[in-house]
């Protein structure tokens, strides 16, 4: 065997010795398989053993707890554009799921409901819901009240960021118009109607 290399024992290939795994019980200090065979069978050992890989898991991060979350802070520390680009990324692929459970835990509704909640025309000018930004509808909520009785009812995208300088009392976009006020208000007593009948 040459000096820097070494043949897998399960794929039979030779490669570099940076290819396999360090191993305190090797003779080179290294493992008979690679690393790529390693890891092929770690996965399948995940796959056909999903409890006990969890079990494993959730015991190593009890009795590691301190250590791990050193460990964890000092590689977001050095690592910090990664870790944030990472971050995105996973934001990116998953918007629709992350609003899903932000909905459920901040509203206490399901997601069907939220939909269901989206799909109504504005509940202050009535108009149809729809594909494009400005129809589609916006989950109004009440930002002095918290948890699931905040929220109020659907909105236009116009309407729900009308209704913030509404409710400070200043002219903007559609506050100037006195039908649209009129029924602001309205939309507004009967949230807190709601909330006194509770």
């Amino acid at each position: 065997m040459d000096e820097m290399t070494k043949t897998c024992a399960k794929c039979g290939e030779t490669k570099p010795l940076c290819e396999f795994y360090l191993s305190a019980g090797g003779k080179d200090g290294h493992r008979n398989d690679c690393a790529e065979c390693g890891r092929a069978r770690n996965r399948a050992y995940r796959s056909a053993n999903p409890g006990a890989v969890k079990a494993y898991r959730k015991t190593h991060y009890a009795e590691n707890r301190e250590a791990i979350a050193a460990k964890a802070k000092v590689y977001r520390r050095d690592n910090m554009e990664a870790f944030a680009a990472r971050q995105r990324a996973y934001f990116h692929r998953n918007r629709l799921e992350i609003a899903k459970r932000i909905v459920g835990v901040r509203y206490g509704i399901t997601p069907e409901q939220a939909t269901e909640f989206r799909s109504q025309p504005c509940h202050i000018c009535k108009i149809p819901s729809g594909d494009v930004p400005r129809l589609q509808r916006h989950l109004d909520h009440d930002h002095a009240v918290p948890g699931r009785l905040s929220l109020r009812g659907a909105l236009c995208q116009t309407c729900n960021q009308a209704l913030g300088h509404h409710e400070k009392g200043k002219l903007w976009g559609r506050t100037k118009d006195r039908q649209w006020r009129e029924a602001a208000d309205k939309y507004l007593n009967d949230y807190n109607d709601r909330l006194n009948e509770l």
